[in-house]
């Protein structure tokens, strides 16, 4: 599948679960909260993907690009954001947001977006700041899963941390020389 098509349909699976989420529970301020939640778990998928995929192209040399997963991320998420403004537009009666909500929900954008231009960086710098990027988006989902206010919900830390370890896993000389060239 090529980049834009994975970016196309990541968006569109996105706004296909949030749709989805509001039309099984009907037009709520509920149904709106569980759209926004689950267009985010959608969205993390592209991710952890994209986090993994280094260690994964050692088992299929094929696997998709890491960039391109990154970038079918920020599509998710961009989607994911505007199920976000929904819920605190079309609901904002019933849900109301503070200047620290407004500021975080900003960063996370602009945080996103960073991430997914920089997933092609070509200069080392351009690189380095893409991998601190990733590992900034990781800390933030291991920290939220492993600690979250329902006890079942600490499970997804399992794919965060499983993630980490594909990441890692040693890749075959040739393989890391080729990725250094790139």
């Amino acid at each position: 599948m090529s980049s834009r098509k994975l970016w196309i349909s990541a968006a569109t699976g996105d706004l296909l679960v949030g749709l989805g989420s509001l039309a099984a529970h009907g037009f709520t301020t509920a149904a709106a909260g569980s759209a926004t939640r689950n267009t985010a778990r959608f969205a993390i998928l592209f991710l952890l993907t994209g986090f993994a995929a280094p260690g994964l192209r050692k088992w299929f040399p094929n696997f998709t690009e890491p960039a391109s997963l990154i970038r079918a991320y920020m599509a998710a998420q961009f989607v994911h954001f505007a199920f976000v403004i929904n819920l605190h537009t079309a609901y904002a009666a019933r849900v109301q947001i503070g200047l620290p909500q407004v500021v975080i929900s900003l960063l996370g954008f602009s945080m996103v977006a960073a991430t997914g231009f920089t997933a092609t960086a070509v200069t080392q710098g351009g690189i380095r700041i893409h991998t601190f990027l990733l590992y900034i988006n990781w800390l933030i989902l291991a920290a939220d899963y492993s600690k979250h206010p329902l006890w079942f919900m600490r499970f997804a830390a399992i794919p965060v941390f499983l993630a980490l370890i594909l990441r890692w896993l040693p890749r075959d000389k040739t393989e890391a020389a080729h990725a250094a060239q790139a």
